[in-house]
């Protein structure tokens, strides 16, 4: 039962991670960036947590050992990725940007076995195989690609790659959800506000839009799918939330087909199926 309440956790964590850049966009047009919006999804969080954290009775002591657990997956592994994802928005289409992010559970799964001994499984070697079958249906092959919405994307998948791993392997997923995402959610906002004040490159006059939107974000992200993510690594392990994540680029496309009107190639169909049959492999593994 255990292992199905992580599955759940985690398929609605990446629906929820693959809806949300649509709503990033939009801010951009309000007058946000990829700075303003990782600090602001953050910082607006951290009440809504409090609270949480607060009626819950869960105590927000850390220890030393924690303290440096989350400052290094709090700036180098949440911080960094959603500022490269956010910034890959400005040069790459939404689905193009969130396939190439995607390459993340290659190196999951590579670290797994080479560094920790990890061992591998018909499962798993099924699974990262439809996997990058289906990503790559996802590739726009039409018109220029920038090189550095593609160096950002990727970027963002290594960093996401150390994110998941850091957490599973330093114990930090023993740590309660809520609990855990409120600090990094802390460690994000005082690293992102630094930078954006010393670049000058935090927004403050956003349209009221805009605004809303980005609570949405901060509520749907930072409290719903981050902490969701958390429980799916708790219950499954790093190795197979990872993979199971990929349904979010399905989610991706469906949304810019309903919300932006993208065209849905057979290609694209045929990669969302792969990546389903995927997901359903990596369950399968014991």
């Amino acid at each position: 039962m255990r292992k199905h309440y992580g599955v759940l956790a985690t398929l609605l964590s990446a629906f929820i991670f693959g809806f949300t850049p649509i709503l990033a966009k939009w801010t951009y047009v309000g007058g946000s960036n990829a700075i303003s919006l990782t600090f602001y999804r953050s910082f607006m969080a951290l009440p809504v947590l409090y609270i949480i954290l607060n009626s819950r009775g869960v105590s927000l002591k850390i220890t030393k050992k924690e303290v440096m657990h989350l400052l290094m997956v709090g700036g180098l592994g949440q911080a960094l990725t959603t500022l490269t994802l956010y910034a890959s928005y400005d040069y790459l289409s939404v689905g193009m940007a969130t396939t190439l992010h995607f390459i993340y559970p290659i190196f999951v799964v590579l670290v797994g076995v080479l560094y920790y001994h990890e061992s591998w499984s018909p499962a798993k070697i099924i699974a990262i195989g439809l996997a990058i079958f289906g990503m790559l249906t996802f590739i726009d092959q039409t018109g220029d690609i920038s090189f550095i919405g593609v160096f950002l994307a990727f970027l963002s998948g290594v960093t996401y790659a150390f994110y998941i791993l850091y957490i599973d392997k330093s114990g930090l997923k023993q740590m309660d959800p809520f609990k855990l995402t409120f600090y990094l959610s802390l460690v994000v906002s005082i690293c992102v506000f630094i930078y954006g004040i010393s670049t000058q490159t935090l927004a403050f006059s956003l349209t009221p839009g805009a605004w809303f939107l980005t609570l949405m974000i901060a509520l749907l992200v930072t409290v719903g799918a981050v902490a969701l993510l958390q429980i799916g690594i708790r219950l499954i392990g790093s190795t197979k939330a990872s993979i199971l994540c990929l349904a979010e680029p399905i989610t991706s496309v469906v949304c810019g087909v309903v919300l932006l009107n993208e065209q849905l190639s057979i290609m694209k169909l045929i990669g969302c199926a792969f990546i389903l049959l995927s997901s359903y492999s990596i369950t399968k593994d014991k």
